[in-house]
């Protein structure tokens, strides 16, 4: 089933909640979960405690725009920690392809001040308008221990290559239509 949160920005503890829930539900089953978190998209509104831990200048950025923005990365970065600490608890660990990733990154750079002649906004704080380095280059990270080895591909990759990445695991073939190819033969080196 689909489970949909309405709040656009805020629903990050509510769907922390609903996905412990999940996977205390099926962890006797072989089950899939899409895990989407909509934050740090505007309005910002990060938690003191998050906007704290960022470092101050110079070691972190100045700009509250950017300090808001890493804090509420820093939440999800705790989100994601709760989810990974409830497969542990039911035991799913070591058997669990966990698999996280972006859809984009955020032009933050004071560098990418200026309008896009797309659209009359200013390009930074708006990844629509730009395919900046720090826009375009996001991480993914692929885990299921005992299986694969800790690796860090420094060759582009693309989302595109989750699902083979995912069939692979599961001693499947990547049908002909899939588009995209299986990232095992980086990780094992």
């Amino acid at each position: 089933g689909v489970v949909d949160f309405k709040e656009k920005t805020t629903g990050g503890a509510s769907i922390v909640r609903e996905a412990e829930l999940f996977v205390a539900e099926h962890k006797d089953d072989r089950f899939f979960a899409f895990v989407n978190f909509n934050d740090p998209h505007e309005p910002w509104q990060p938690a003191k405690e998050m906007i704290d831990r960022i470092p101050v200048p110079p070691e972190g950025p100045s700009d509250p725009g950017a300090r808001a923005y890493l804090a509420e990365a820093m939440r999800d970065d705790a989100y994601v920690g709760s989810i990974l600490r409830a497969l542990d608890a039911n035991g799913l660990r070591n058997h669990t392809i966990v698999v996280l990733t972006s859809d984009h990154g955020e032009t933050l750079s004071s560098e990418h001040d200026g309008v896009s002649s797309f659209d009359p906004i200013s390009m930074r704080y708006h990844h629509q308008t730009g395919a900046y380095e720090e826009t375009t280059h996001v991480p993914m990270v692929v885990r299921l221990p005992n299986v694969l080895p800790a690796a860090s591909v420094s060759e582009p990759v693309s989302t595109v290559d989750i699902v083979p990445t995912i069939l692979d695991l599961e001693g499947l073939s990547t049908p002909p239509h899939v588009t995209g190819v299986s990232l095992l033969s980086y990780a094992r080196g």
